[in-house]
């Protein structure tokens, strides 16, 4: 028997039970295979459920790192897409805004227009020509003033507020607020006036009307004013 002890306190599977059994008992001894009746179950049980709780408590601060991880994620990709959406043409691009250069457009123009055309009418007047077109009694003069003002307003109208809108659309694509705007919207909408003979006519005071333009935002966007036009 005393033999067979030896054999077994050599083996494997001794050594490997007496280094796993080894800790320390609330007296500071080490626990063995000779002792186990020493063995304090109640720490063990204890030890055990400290390393579950490290693991549990691991888990879940990788869990919530990686949560935090995310949403720091997300956060920068939500403003990486609002910041190019901004940057974009259509980020940019404000329709109210057009709606009212459209507007204003339309109003000076027709104005504009009006002024033109009664000057033109004044003269035919005189001349008791105009035109092509005779004017030899007060009927046809009032006609004629009549007809050539409200054509001159609504052609300027049409004109004016095409224009104010080619120049904003210009601007917002460009990103830029010089003189390429206006001279992109001339470039679009004086050319169909010379496309008729009673349009082309028109085209010395649509000229002179984008000249003006030209001058007020010339003198707005000055440092001395301090703002910047459309």
């Amino acid at each position: 028997m005393r033999m067979l002890m030896c054999v077994y306190k050599q083996s494997s599977a001794f050594r490997w039970l007496n280094s796993t059994l080894q800790i320390s008992n609330r007296h500071g001894g080490t626990l063995n295979f000779h002792s186990m009746s020493q063995v304090p179950w109640t720490r063990i049980r204890e030890f055990k459920e400290e390393q579950e709780r490290k693991k549990r408590h691991k888990v879940e601060s990788g869990q919530e790192a990686s949560r935090s991880q995310r949403d720091v994620l997300q956060h920068e990709t939500r403003s990486q897409g609002q910041e190019t959406e901004e940057n974009s043409f259509l980020g940019r691009f404000k329709g109210t805004y057009f709606k009212e250069r459209l507007l204003f457009g339309g109003v000076v123009g027709s104005v504009t227009g009006a002024f033109f055309g009664g000057l033109d009418a004044v003269q035919g007047i005189k001349k008791g020509k105009a035109f092509g077109v005779v004017l030899n009694n007060f009927q046809a003069k009032v006609k004629f003033s009549a007809e050539h003002v409200g054509s001159a307003a609504a052609i300027f109208s049409i004109f004016y507020s095409s224009y104010q809108g080619i120049k904003y659309i210009t601007k917002v694509a460009r990103s830029e607020c010089d003189w390429g705007n206006p001279a992109t919207a001339a470039l679009c909408t004086i050319p169909p006036l010379l496309i008729s003979t009673a349009f082309r006519r028109n085209v010395p005071y649509a000229v002179l009307l984008i000249g003006m333009d030209v001058i007020s935002d010339a003198s707005s966007s000055s440092p001395s004013s301090g703002t910047r036009t459309s």
